[in-house]
């Protein structure tokens, strides 16, 4: 959706209605954060799926 900064000011918006992770086992220690600090989200379980390798992707509908 073009970036962290973006998908934070859509989420506090309430103008994001599903959210897509792909998890990759490594260890990274810093970096930019996927989803913005301090906000709370509702979040229902719509998809996993598992890779070789260990990546997993994982789809949520928010709930306000």
């Amino acid at each position: 959706m073009g970036g962290p900064g973006l998908v934070a000011e859509r989420l506090r918006a309430g103008r994001v209605d599903e959210i897509r992770l792909s998890l990759t086992p490594v260890g990274v220690g810093g970096g930019i954060a996927a989803l913005p600090a301090g906000q709370r989200l509702r979040l229902a379980l719509l998809d996993e799926r598992r890779f070789d390798g260990g990546v997993v992707s994982i789809r949520y509908r928010t709930g306000g």
